[in-house]
């Protein structure tokens, strides 16, 4: 089943403008203004790296003048959505709607934070961005139904049949709730962070795959008119994570239970542009939607930063086969990693966000 998600994608809010292709791209304060960030907990937390600094030292040193060119794609009907995770702070969040097209909820739509005791089910922090995604017309993409970060600790004790029952009841809950969510992210991180509860849903078996193959088939079952999505991180920056997340991805087609394919950009710093089109094309070649999720550029220095999302951002957005890319945060002290901010806390564009907007086609 391969969904056609263009029937919810709309322009980007930062693209407005298309008569005008070269557009002189400089930050919106003095270059030093840009400050640091504190991480927000999350999975991976080994890998984040960088510690929080004060606003002393952000964004040093000055940062050259750049010309940007809007993107191509702009002028065609097949614009990716650009989209940002869903927090406590973003229904007041006005600043959003102007930037970002789309909703993916941080860490309310795992399981462990929805069904922290077992058979009590807290949904109202998941409501909360459902609605909100509603409310503005959003695409919604539920992040996510079975992760090894994902995992309520009143599982371990259960037997394995106990386990099954318990994970059923899950698929069965959210789907009962969220019947026309457009993108369902069903396994997330399968190759790096595998859940403990894996033989509940077949182990490993014949094909090394057996636990993810029936997950999709119940979420299959479960949600007929949603995009079923697969999604890691480190897929596209080296071959410790791509040739094993290809494969599984295969098998998943071969089956046809999953319909688009997420890559996370996470940790893509210092990845030179070459390498990402490679490892990305090497997805494309499976014919299926791809997205980048978890995108942030945990940069300190602003300059950096800018550069890095000058390599990183027009690989996935130019690629007619990426049909949505998702920041992970984007406001300082509001996001995981914690240089990876775009807006400093005084509202502040960082230079790398004013040439987000330029690319997209704003003034």
């Amino acid at each position: 089943m391969n969904l056609n998600i263009n029937i919810i994608h709309m322009k980007p809010c930062l693209c407005v403008v298309f008569s005008v292709l070269l557009v002189a791209c400089s930050s919106s304060s003095s270059p030093d203004a840009s400050n640091t960030g504190a991480a927000d907990s999350a999975s991976n937390s080994a890998e984040a790296g960088n510690t929080a600094g004060s606003d002393e030292g952000a964004g040093e040193g000055p940062v050259e003048e750049n010309l940007c060119v809007a993107s191509a794609r702009l002028s065609t009907d097949d614009i990716p959505y650009v989209g940002n995770i869903f927090r406590d702070s973003t229904p007041s969040d006005e600043r959003f709607h102007g930037l970002w097209n789309q909703v993916t909820p941080e860490n309310v739509g795992k399981w462990f934070n929805v069904e922290a005791s077992r058979d009590v089910m807290s949904w109202e922090e998941l409501d909360a961005a459902v609605n909100f995604s509603r409310d503005f017309n959003y695409p919604f993409k539920l992040h996510t139904l079975i992760a090894g970060s994902n995992e309520p600790a009143w599982m371990e004790p259960l037997s394995v049949a106990e386990r099954e029952q318990e994970i059923i009841e899950w698929f069965d809950a959210v789907s009962a709730r969220y019947p026309d969510i457009q993108q369902v992210e069903v396994v997330s991180e399968p190759i790096n962070d595998q859940p403990f509860y894996k033989d509940a849903l077949g182990g490993d078996g014949a094909t090394g795959w057996d636990w993810v193959i029936r997950a999709f088939e119940l979420a299959r079952v479960r949600f007929p008119n949603s995009e079923l999505i697969l999604n890691d991180y480190k897929v596209s920056g080296t071959d410790e994570t791509g040739p094993a997340f290809l494969a599984l991805a295969t098998l998943l087609k071969e089956r046809n239970l999953v319909d688009g394919i997420g890559v996370e950009g996470h940790f893509l710093e210092g990845t030179e542009s070459a390498i990402i089109e490679t490892k990305l094309n090497e997805l494309v070649a499976l014919n299926l939607p791809v997205y980048l999720s978890d995108l942030d550029i945990n940069e300190r220095d602003d300059q950096v930063q800018l550069d890095t999302m000058k390599t990183i951002f027009p690989v996935f957005f130019e690629n007619q086969a990426v049909k949505g890319l998702t920041f992970w945060g984007y406001r300082e002290n509001q996001l995981w990693r914690e240089d990876a901010f775009l807006l400093t806390s005084t509202e502040t564009d960082r230079p790398a966000l004013d040439w987000l907007e330029c690319y997209l086609g704003s003034e």
